[in-house]
């Protein structure tokens, strides 16, 4: 129910359409990506997939970001269910590429 809002929402304030051009949105192994333009491209990405693809996708994002703030750390991981990566404090126990 919640997650539905939030696509309502991003859909209202982005104003955003899908053309899938060279594809159809199926439920099968895909990583999609944005230029990173703004902080909402993650969002406008997820809002724009179909329901049953958009439960099994995950973003990755920069943990420093998603988790200054108990809204976008509700976003992030009761929301998204994002894959948070610590690029500011890597140590040898949370090192995104291991």
């Amino acid at each position: 129910m919640t997650s539905a809002i939030v696509v309502a929402l991003a859909r209202l304030a982005s104003g955003t359409g899908v053309r899938w051009v060279g594809c159809s949105p199926e439920l099968k192994q895909r990583i999609f990506f944005a230029n990173h333009t703004s902080n909402l491209d993650a969002l406008i990405v997820w809002t724009s997939l179909p329901e049953a693809i958009r439960q099994k996708t995950r973003p990755v994002a920069a943990r420093d970001y998603w988790s200054a703030g108990k809204l976008r750390l509700f976003l992030a991981t009761r929301i998204f269910d994002a894959v948070l990566i610590e690029r500011k404090k890597v140590t040898p126990g949370n090192n995104p590429l291991d």
